[in-house]
């Protein structure tokens, strides 16, 4: 496992996940590692009550923490939001020739970090991919820093370089 400090008081933490069969299974004991001891996790989609979508956390007696999860391939990345955060979420994507053309071919745009920032957007306002496109629109500041039309919402980008992979990560912050 890999985890650093990110801007804004964010914290990521990544690793392979060479099975994919056990992708979510890591991700928990990734977010294990960066959470407070007694941390309870839970997973229940608000659509159809299955035990998928954002991962909830329960601390008894301290405020529960906001965190998300997102995978590129056969790497894992948790991100931690800082203490007082309303809303949060990040993706990764491995920036690469292959992405880059999926990118493109599904938005019109060149770089990875335009898919990566949608979907942290979509993820920390909750409504998963389903919203309209223009409510997950970003409005570039400089070259890692966005805002969204939602206000109050924001974002930066990040690089990491994990075992020869560059991945572009995305975190949504309100």
């Amino acid at each position: 496992m890999t985890s650093r400090a990110a801007a804004h008081g964010t914290t990521l933490a990544w690793t392979a996940v060479p099975d994919p069969t056990r992708r979510r299974a890591v991700s928990r004991e990734l977010l294990r590692l960066v959470l407070p001891r007694g941390a309870v996790l839970s997973q229940v989609c608000g659509a159809c009550g299955g035990d998928h979508g954002p991962v909830r956390v329960r601390l008894d007696g301290a405020p529960d923490p906001l965190v998300s999860v997102s995978y590129a391939g056969s790497i894992a990345v948790v991100g931690l939001a800082p203490v007082g955060a309303a809303s949060f979420g990040i993706d990764v994507e491995a920036d690469d020739d292959a992405t880059r053309r999926a990118v493109r071919e599904a938005t019109d745009a060149d770089g990875v970090a335009h898919w990566t920032r949608r979907e942290a957007i979509a993820k920390a306002m909750g409504t998963g991919l389903r919203a309209e496109p223009e409510r997950v629109l970003v409005h570039p500041l400089l070259t890692d820093r966005w805002i969204s039309p939602r206000p109050g919402l924001h974002g930066f980008d990040d690089a990491i370089e994990h075992d020869g992979t560059n991945l572009v990560v995305s975190v949504a912050l309100g």
